[in-house]
């Protein structure tokens, strides 16, 4: 059975339909994996980790090369900073039990 990474797992419990793709090795952009997936860049789901306090991360789902409004973000989250997850924070990220999703935003 395949280990399912978080945004699959948050799709399971919100019981949204999609489609994972395994990729063979790293991707380096956006137009790779949708290459990669015989797909158009808007038809990728992007998730990107935020570090949102002491061992507190949100993932963001977006499609393809859209952009994320980070003023709005900060407003929606009461959160006044937020930083990208580094490499380290998403592996603990990837690892903890404690992750809340919400599609509301």
């Amino acid at each position: 059975m395949i280990n399912l990474p978080p945004v699959a797992q948050a799709l399971d419990r919100l019981n949204i339909p999609y489609r994972l793709f395994i990729h063979a090795g790293p991707i380096h952009s956006l137009e790779q994996a949708a290459r990669e997936r015989q797909q158009q860049p808007d038809q990728v789901i992007r998730s990107i980790v935020f570090r949102v306090g002491q061992d507190e991360f949100l993932m963001v789902l977006i499609a393809g090369d859209r952009q994320i409004a980070w003023p709005a973000l900060r407003r929606y989250l009461s959160q006044s900073r937020l930083t990208l997850a580094t490499e380290l924070d998403f592996i603990h990220f990837s690892s903890t039990k404690k992750v809340r999703f919400s599609r509301d935003f």
